[in-house]
């Protein structure tokens, strides 16, 4: 919480645009097509077209209004044998953050309305995947960042790895839709074992980085 206090300017602009998406969304899959609470939030949030979209998108700016010069020296030296812990405790306090956020705003937004609203250990599971989902991207993120030194390159290649994937999804859809279903769905849940492999594949590259062992 204090990582985005720090930046509360431009994290509440982003909250507000963030915010007016939902309440579209929400006016058109409620109000207007007549979706139940299941349906609104599987609609515009728990399906993989809108993990590689609108998810991806709204993440990524986030990201990058929150981003930190980890591969610079100085900030290396500063953490020194705590560099990697504290990445890692990091991303999971803004990639945390993110998630209850649109949670807030998930079912804030349709109690403010009158809407009924449902919570259950599926919509818990759901929310699960989607923070494994968000810390897959940011370990993603950071290690090409350590590897090639290069911020904004970086956020863009996970931007566009995400791109490809929708794109493939959507090529596999129009050929076999019922595999394409089923492969969405192996997918989804396929990200907490990702997050974990990344998670391994960071710790490497971290061990392995010179400029980490110079700082030694």
């Amino acid at each position: 919480m204090n990582v985005v206090l720090k930046n509360h300017y431009r994290i509440m602009i982003w909250g507000g645009i963030y915010a007016s998406f939902i309440c579209i969304a929400y006016r058109v899959s409620v109000q207007m097509q007549g979706k139940d609470f299941i349906g609104f939030l599987y609609g515009n949030l728990f399906k993989l077209q809108k993990y590689f979209w609108d998810v991806s998108f709204f993440f990524h700016t986030y990201l990058f209004l929150l981003k930190k010069p980890f591969s610079s020296p100085m900030f290396v030296a500063r953490c020194k044998q705590n560099y990697f812990s504290y990445v890692i405790g990091y991303g999971v306090q803004i990639c945390g953050f993110y998630v209850a956020f649109t949670m807030l705003l998930f079912y804030g937004i349709p109690i403010f309305s009158g809407f009924p609203v449902t919570i259950n250990g599926n919509i818990i599971i759901q929310f699960f995947h989607l923070f494994s989902f968000l810390f897959t991207l940011y370990l993603y993120y950071l290690f090409l960042l350590i590897k090639t030194n290069r911020q904004m390159q970086s956020l863009l290649l996970v931007l566009g790895t995400n791109l490809f994937v929708l794109m493939f999804c959507h090529a596999l859809e129009s050929m076999n839709h019922a595999f394409a279903f089923q492969m969405e769905h192996f997918l989804i849940k396929a990200y907490p074992g990702l997050a974990v492999c990344m998670l391994f594949l960071t710790r490497l590259i971290v061990k392995r980085k010179e400029w980490l062992n110079d700082e030694k």
